[in-house]
């Protein structure tokens, strides 16, 4: 019984992904009686998925931005700029991603672009013991910063007429921006975060991923079994490169263990819902659609996978480094004392502990409303 409840909460947890699995299989057995509302269907749900996310992002975190503000700013240089720009260098202007992964390549290409995800990487980092204030504020800086710029980035590296044109920005600023800047601009207006909004985006995304596996495989898809095999193995190596690499570089930017742990797990995500709206915005009228919308979910799978299976050991780090390091105790008697109450013990007995403000530098001072005499030091008094 134990186990079963085991695998229903898994199932609960990972819905989403268990539903467009699913209907991923639905669509490939029998397409046709959705494939032909696609066309009048697709612009609605994009449209309604970045309004929600406009609406339910958690613009306070915002304010919170400067703390840690290397760690962050690191971050996004990895997740927007670094990642992408490189892939683009070492795989795809090279024609190596082509060669492996044939049309998957551009739906790769524009995965690396996308930003972090909006909930999952906060859900991830809270459960391996990290900083949860740093990936809180990723997600929200992240998802704005990317909702902008991933389009642009993924406009400029895919290439080709139908996906640089000016046509295709204008789209993307259409689908994409104007919903998603007046879903902020309506959440400042009302004054509440509607959070519910975010449940509701996911089951929009479903549908609308439905609607696009269904549309390709009634069209005569080119998908077959040894090119996702393919796709996924690709896709593996490509996230445990990016995890090893951001470790990496985590410990140059904070050597805390728990704004590590965030560093890497909102750095490597990539959210699922932006980035399979970009593909379908810049190659909508493109038969081979589902082949570049393909490697986004793929990836979404796999990164899910990956922190899961990740998430133990990485708690282990942090608990094991035995947390904040101004937290340090000292056994007086067996009886150990915090540095944030340090006492004066009166010549060893703790009984008559007298409390002394400590600075962060190990100097002390004396707290304002105790009188502190000398004559205390002079009877051996031992300071803690």
């Amino acid at each position: 019984m134990m186990f079963v409840n085991k695998i229903v909460a898994v199932l609960k947890r990972n819905a989403t992904l268990v539903a467009t699995l699913v209907l991923t299989a639905l669509a490939a057995i029998r397409p046709e009686p959705a494939a032909r509302y696609y066309s009048t269907l697709s612009l609605p749900l994009i449209i309604t998925l970045f309004a929600c996310l406009g609406l339910s992002l958690d613009l306070n975190e915002l304010r919170n931005a400067t703390v840690a503000l290397k760690v962050h700013a690191s971050i996004q240089t990895f997740s927007l700029v670094a990642t992408p720009w490189a892939f683009y260098a070492v795989c795809y202007k090279t024609g190596l991603a082509r060669a492996v992964l044939g049309k998957f390549a551009t739906g790769t290409m524009a995965t690396a672009c996308l930003p972090t995800t909006t909930n999952t990487n906060v859900i991830f980092t809270e459960q391996a013991s990290g900083d949860v204030s740093v990936a809180a504020i990723n997600a929200a800086v992240g998802n704005l910063m990317g909702a902008l710029v991933a389009p642009l980035t993924a406009a400029a590296t895919v290439g080709g007429s139908s996906a640089a044109g000016p046509s295709a920005l204008f789209g993307l600023a259409v689908k994409i921006i104007a919903p998603f800047v007046c879903g902020i601009a309506t959440q400042l207006l009302i004054k509440r975060r509607l959070t519910f909004l975010r449940s509701v985006s996911s089951y929009f995304l479903v549908a609308f991923l439905y609607l696009i596996f269904c549309d390709a495989f009634a069209t005569g898809s080119s998908i077959n079994p040894l090119s996702v095999f393919k796709l996924c193995v690709f896709m593996f190596l490509f996230h445990v490169l990016l995890l090893g690499t951001a470790w990496r570089l985590s410990g140059m930017v904070d050597p805390k263990p728990e704004r590590r742990v965030a560093f890497v797990v909102c750095a490597t995500q990539k959210t699922e819902s932006l980035g399979v709206a970009i593909v379908s915005s810049l190659f909508d009228d493109d038969d081979d659609l589902a082949d570049y919308t393909l490697p986004v979910v793929v990836y979404h799978t796999i990164q899910m996978f990956c922190a899961a299976s990740l998430v133990p050991t990485l708690k282990r780090l942090v608990d094991n480094t035995g947390g904040d390091d101004d937290d340090v105790e000292d056994d007086i008697h067996g009886a150990k004392v915090p540095s944030t109450t340090p006492v004066v013990v009166n010549n060893g007995d703790p009984d008559n502990a007298r409390p002394l403000l400590r600075t962060r530098d190990g100097n002390l001072d004396v707290v304002s409303n105790l009188d502190v005499e000398s004559e205390h030091k002079a009877e051996g008094d031992v300071v803690v």
